[in-house]
C-alpha cells in the first residue's frame, strides 16, 4: 500500500514538474511588444511659405525742385514725428544746372550726372514730393517713424528723380509671402498664420492672411524653370522689435482644420504586397492584422479614416508576419 502511494505521488511530481515546465516554455514564446493607443485629435494642414517683413506705411520723400543740399538734420536709425524737419534745400533754376554741367568739361558730365542722381533707384510707391518754393526748403516729415534710409549728404545736387530720405512706422510692419502656385487654391483670406525667422531665434510670431493677389506672378530663371507664385499680405500681432524691414520669415499656413481626427504614429504601419496598409492590434493577448485607411500625414503621425477604434491597442514597430496571430506580451 505504501508502495503505492509512493508512485501515485512521484507521478503527481512528474506530472507537476512538467506542466510547470510546459507553462515556462509557453511563455518563453511569447513576442514582446511596445503597444499605443490611437489619439483623437483636431489636425492642421499647412501651406509653408516664404515672405519679406514689410512697412504698411512707408514714405519715400522726393523734392519736386532743383537745389542744393544745404543741411540733414536726421540719421538712419533716429526717431522723428510728424512735421520734424529732416533736410534743409537751397533750390535753383535749371538755368544753373546747364551752367554748371557746362563748366565741368564733357570728361565730367559723367561723374555729374551721376552726383545729381541719373542713376538712382527711382521708387515710386509710397512717394512724398515737396514743392520747391522759396528761398529754402525745408523737407518734414509727413508721419511718426523712423529713418530707414538717407540717400544724399550735404552739397549735394538734387533734382526731381532723386530720393532723399525714407521714413518707416514700425508699428505698422506686415509680411508678403510668395505662395507656390501649385498650393493656392488650399489658402484663403483669413487663414491663420504662424511667422518664424532665424533672426527670431525661438521666438515666433502669429498672424493672419489680410489679402490675396487676384493675379499671379512669374520669376524667370537662367535654367528656363522659373517660378509662378500668388502674394499674401499677412499682418502681424504684438510686433516687437526683433522685427525688422527687409528680414526673410517663414510663413506656416492654416489651410484646413479637421475635427476629431483618429491618428496614429507612423511607426505602427505596415504595408503588404498589394502597397494595402494595415496595422496589428492586440486582442485577448493575441496579434491581429487589420486593413486601414489613411488620410493626410503630419509630421510624426498619420490620420485613419477607418480599420481601427479609439479603444484598440495598436502595436509599435511590428515585424509583420513574425507576430501574425501570435501570443503576444506588452512591455
Amino acid at each position: 500500500m505504501k508502495r503505492i502511494f509512493f508512485t501515485v505521488a512521484i507521478t503527481a511530481i512528474i506530472i507537476l514538474a512538467m506542466w510547470t515546465l510546459s507553462l515556462q516554455t509557453e511563455n518563453m514564446t511569447l513576442v514582446k511588444v511596445e503597444t499605443t493607443s490611437p489619439i483623437q485629435k483636431d489636425i492642421h494642414n499647412y501651406v509653408n511659405a516664404v515672405g519679406k517683413i514689410k512697412e504698411g506705411n512707408k514714405r519715400n520723400i522726393y523734392a519736386n525742385t532743383f537745389g542744393e543740399i544745404s543741411e540733414i538734420h536726421v540719421d538712419v536709425g533716429e526717431q522723428v514725428s510728424v512735421g520734424d524737419t529732416l533736410i534743409e534745400i537751397m533750390p535753383f533754376s535749371t538755368d544753373k544746372i546747364k551752367k554748371d554741367i557746362i563748366s565741368a568739361g564733357e570728361t565730367k558730365m559723367t561723374d555729374f550726372l551721376a552726383d545729381i542722381g541719373f542713376e538712382t533707384d527711382f521708387d515710386i510707391t509710397d512717394i512724398t514730393m515737396v514743392e520747391g518754393k522759396g528761398e529754402k526748403i525745408e523737407i518734414i516729415s509727413p508721419i511718426n517713424g523712423i529713418i530707414t534710409d538717407v540717400n544724399v549728404k550735404a552739397d549735394d545736387y538734387i533734382t526731381p528723380i532723386i530720393k532723399l530720405i525714407s521714413v518707416s512706422d514700425f508699428n505698422n510692419l506686415y509680411v508678403l509671402a510668395k505662395i507656390p502656385e501649385n498650393y493656392s487654391y488650399r489658402i484663403s483670406e483669413k487663414d491663420s498664420v504662424k511667422i518664424s525667422a532665424d533672426a527670431f531665434g525661438n521666438k515666433s510670431y502669429s498672424g493672419r492672411i489680410e489679402k490675396l493677389s487676384p493675379v499671379a506672378k512669374y520669376i524667370p530663371s537662367l535654367t528656363g524653370n522659373g517660378e509662378t507664385y500668388i502674394e499674401a499680405k499677412i499682418s502681424i500681432n504684438k510686433p516687437s522689435s526683433l522685427l525688422r524691414p527687409g528680414l526673410t520669415v517663414n510663413a506656416k499656413i492654416n489651410s484646413e482644420t479637421k475635427k476629431d481626427v483618429l491618428t496614429v504614429p507612423y511607426d505602427c504601419i505596415l504595408q503588404d504586397e498589394k502597397n494595402r496598409e494595415y496595422v496589428y492590434v492586440v486582442k485577448s493577448g493575441v496579434a491581429v492584422k487589420r486593413y486601414i485607411l489613411t488620410g493626410d500625414e503630419l509630421e510624426n503621425e498619420v490620420e485613419i479614416k477607418n480599420g481601427i477604434m479609439p479603444n484598440d491597442i495598436v502595436i509599435l514597430k511590428p515585424i509583420g508576419d513574425m507576430i501574425d496571430n501570435k501570443c503576444v506580451m506588452v512591455n
